[in-house]
This record gives structure tokens, sequence and C-alpha cells, in this order.
């Protein structure tokens, strides 16, 4: 129950928001203040949605099923490819555009709407193919329902922009929240009371999407007369093209897991994957909003300066691996324990997959941070190049094991992470430019720091089963809280094991942790 409609500005790979030539360095600090206060206030929002979003799926999961789950994620497979050929690149040309007129809005909101209209009729005609293709009529029923989204979110996707290139996150977040509250909580939980299975997702979705937009839109009014030729037309055309082939890589290397799975194996077993996969990508995404405003702030200042970008991109890979990276690995060793007392057993088949998929998180999170330095190094057409190997790659050996089980498709979906992290991460590493042997130190802080803490959350786990089965929550408690603190209690012991990157990154999103963390940082300047 992921929502691809308007998807964050870095957790879709897309390029950042860049400032005016002509701007001042006081015009970029100003800048930079606004994009910190406005992400942060946007992950404490995104935080929220989070919590809506587990509680929802947690509740509306147990009284459906897979099943079900698996059905509104094939369509919804479907439903995303259309979104991103319908937006086309036109949401960066208002965010990116120095200078924005009237004309240039209803240029964009006249093009995304059309599309939008094109995409619903697409959408429409390939449902009865397409369920044919998956051998399952309800996936060729929820698509044509879902075609309505489409409509949906090319209305409010101008307003939506605007409210990016304004910064402001928190309206962003709060009408997210209630849309999916509305949509998801009170819609999609009453239908399913009823009795009601797919078409209680779908309802849930569309409620969610029209009330994000209505709200958008009331937020951001915007001018909707007609305009079909404009000045921007060819800017347009030129980075719409660039950001469709990023996205349509980007779809395939998303969703190529769920059109396999739903064609060798059904879509008892999507659902069983998408469960494991938005448990996954939940805290991801999460630390992607974390992780945000440094390159709000920072980026968009500094791409013209490799140096200093060096340093910003250094700074956060080595936060994914030697902050996030262990945090992973000890929910991977509880995966089992987490999906029983979440989800029941029921679901018991997905904590393979969650396993699989919370190891493979540091590689997605790498690669999702390591697409915008190549955009701000103007070097954003490599990106879908060099993961059109990663994706062939990938699709075969899919296609090869996914027989094997749901599971085994998981990790061959972490193999493919890792893959295309190692490929963007060396590619980001040279653009700044750095020696990719600069990636090295941080890896290696990971692998020590998470390894022994995943073991230990493992043998915990082992030892409460042992002398009390069937206890899901004290597994969950005292695995993924022992070795937390244990590990937090380690650091701050001794801080030269986090390293000077991630100390300095650490300290910069919590400026009070100075006082541990600050002489690591000082002799790494010195």
């Amino acid at each position: 129950m992921t929502d691809s409609t308007n998807p964050p500005l870095v957790a879709s790979n897309r390029p950042l928001v860049a400032l005016p030539d002509s701007a001042s360095s006081t015009e970029s600090a100003s800048i930079g203040e606004r994009s910190i206060r406005a992400a942060k206030s946007g992950l404490a929002l995104s935080v929220v949605r989070v919590g809506l979003q587990l509680v929802s799926q947690i509740i509306l999961a147990r009284m459906l099923g897979p099943d079900p789950f698996g059905v509104f994620g094939l369509a919804l497979v479907a439903f995303t490819f259309m979104v991103f050929i319908s937006e086309f690149g036109f949401g960066m040309l208002i965010m990116q555009k120095p200078v924005l007129e009237a004309r240039d809005i209803r240029l964009v909101y006249t093009w995304q709407l059309t599309l939008g209209l094109i995409a619903a009729l697409a959408l429409y005609s390939l449902a009865g193919p397409v369920g044919a293709w998956y051998a399952d009529e309800r996936v060729a029923q929820a698509m044509r329902w879902m075609a309505l989204a489409c409509v949906i979110n090319a209305t409010g996707a101008t307003a939506h922009a605007l409210l990016m290139r304004d910064l402001d996150f928190r309206a962003i977040g709060i009408f997210d929240v209630i849309g999916y509250a509305a949509g998801y909580l009170l819609v999609g939980l009453a239908m399913a009371m009823n009795g009601f299975a797919v078409e209680a997702l779908i309802a849930a979705w569309l409620v969610h999407a029209t009330i994000k937009a209505l709200l958008t839109i009331a937020r951001r009014p915007h001018p909707k007369r007609p305009l079909w030729v404009g000045e921007a037309g060819a800017l347009a055309l030129t980075t719409g093209s660039r950001v469709l082939l990023t996205n349509i890589v980007n779809w395939l290397l998303q969703n190529v897991d769920r059109v396999i799975i739903g064609r060798q194996l059904s879509a008892y077993a999507v659902g069983l994957y998408n469960v494991g996969n938005n448990l996954a990508t939940t805290g991801g995404n999460l630390l992607i909003s974390g992780l945000q405003p440094t390159f709000l702030s920072g980026g968009a200042r500094v791409q013209d300066d490799p140096q200093r970008l060096g340093r910003v991109w250094i700074q956060i890979f080595a936060t994914i691996w030697a902050i996030a990276a262990p945090l992973f690995i000890v929910a991977a060793a509880i995966a089992p324990a987490i999906i029983g007392l979440l989800y029941g057993d029921r679901w018991r088949e997905a904590a393979g997959v969650l396993a699989a998929l919370l190891i493979g998180m540091p590689f997605y999170l790498t690669a999702a941070m390591a697409t915008p330095v190549l955009w701000n190094r103007g070097l954003g057409h490599r990106e879908p190049l060099l993961q059109i190997p990663v994706l062939m790659l990938g699709a075969a050996a899919l296609t090869l094991f996914t027989a094997w089980g749901v599971t085994v498709a998981a990790w061959v979906v972490c193999a493919m992470y890792a893959t295309r992290a190692l490929v963007l991460a060396v590619a980001a590493t040279r653009a700044v430019p750095l020696p990719v042997t600069t990636l090295l130190a941080p890896l290696g802080r990971g692998l020590l720091l998470g390894l022994p803490t995943g073991l230990l959350a493992f043998g915990i786990v082992q030892l409460i089963d042992n002398v009390w089965p069937g206890a899901m929550l004290a597994r969950v408690l005292l695995g993924g809280l022992v070795p937390t603190l244990a590990l937090a209690g380690l650091v701050l012991w001794q801080p030269a094991l986090l390293g000077a990157p991630a100390a300095a990154m650490l300290v910069r999103i919590v400026p009070r942790l100075g006082r541990w963390f600050g002489a690591v940082i000082a002799t790494d300047r010195s």
C-alpha cells in the first residue's frame, strides 16, 4: 500500500531543486535554512503518515489475507507506470525554472491533465490483456477502477509541484496524512468489515488520492486556462525526455519483481511479497526523508563545487552504512518475530521476504541518494544507461529463480539492490570527484558494527523462543531494543567507531550530539 502518486523528490531519484544562477550567497543560505526547516517538518509528518500506513495495513492485512493485497499490488504496478508516463517531467520544469510565469503554469497544467486523461484511457484499455496475462480477471477489474486515479493525480500534479517549489512540505505532509486517514482508516476499513476485499483497497486508494488532490489545489491555486504551446515547451520536452527515460528504467527496476512473481507464482505470493517489501522500504524511505534536507539545502548550492558536493555525498554514504545498516541488520534478524507480531500466522511466509529486503535496504538507500549527485553534476543522463544492465541481469535472475518461491525472489531483489548501488555509488564518487576507495571505510564500519549486533539480536530471539515459546512481543522488543542500545552505548563510548563523515551528518541532524562526536569531527578537519 505504498503511495506512488507524487513520490518524494529524492526517493524518486530525480534532480534537486536548482537555484537561479544569479542567486547571491545570502539568498542561497536563506533558501538552505528554509529547506532544512521545511524538510524537518515534512519528516515529522512523514512519521505520522507511516504510523497511519502501518496501522491501516496491519488491520486490513489481518482481515483480508495475502490474496487481495496481491491483486491490488499487480494493478498498482500498471498504474504507477501510467503515472510516470503522464508526468513526463513537467513537474521538474516548475521546480527548476528560475523565473516562473503564469504561462508556464498554464502550459504544464494543460499537458499534465491531457496526459493524465490519455493514461487513464490506456490503463482501462490494457486491463483486459493484462488480466489475461496474469490469468486473473480481478487484476483487470482493479486496473479499470485505478484508471480514475490517473485523472485525479494529474488534476493536482501542478499544484503539488508548486508546493514543492515553495518548499511547503508541511502542507504536502498534512494533506497526505488527512487523505490517508480518510481513505484507509475510514473507507477501506469500513468496506473490509462489510465483506469487500480488493474493492476495499481500491476505494481507499481513490479516496486518498482525491482528498489529497483537492486540498493541494485549494492550498496552491494556479491559472487553469488551457495553453498548448509556449516558450517553456522546448525546455519541458528536453527535461521530460530525460526524466521519462529515467522513470521508465526506475519503474522496471522497482516492479519487475512483482510482474514476474505474479506471472510465475500467484497473486497470493505477490501479496506476501508486497507486505514484506512495504515494511522494509518504510524505514528506508523515512531515512531518505531525514537526509533530504542536506541535499535540498546543500546540493543545489554546491552543484558547481564538486569538492563540497563530494563531502556531502560521503557524509550521506557514511551515514547509511555506519548508522543505518546495523539497524537494518538487527531488524532482519528478528523479521519472523515482526511478521508474527504484526500480521499473525497467515502471513508467516512473508518473514523471509522481509529479512532479505531489510538486508538490501542500505543498498537501496545508497542508490537513491547517489542519483541526485549525478544530476547535480550534469550527468543525469547516465543514470538510466548505468541501470539498464542491472535491470536485464535482474530480470533474467528472477525469471530463473522465482519458481523456487517468493523468498528466493526476494533475495534476488536484494542482489539487484546491491548491484545497482555499486554501479551508482562508483559513478557518483567519480563525479565529485573522489577516489572510489573512499567508500571502503564506511562499508567496513557498517559490517564491523552490524554483524555482531545482528548476531546478538538473533541470539536473543532464539533464547526467548526456547524459554517462552510464542512470546512475539518479547522477541521484538528485546531482540530489537537490547542490540540497538548496546550499539548506541558502544558508539558513544568509542565515537571514533562511527567515523568523522557519519558523525558530522549525525551532529548536523541532532546538534546536541556534538558533545560526544565533536572531537572526531575536529580530528578529521585537522
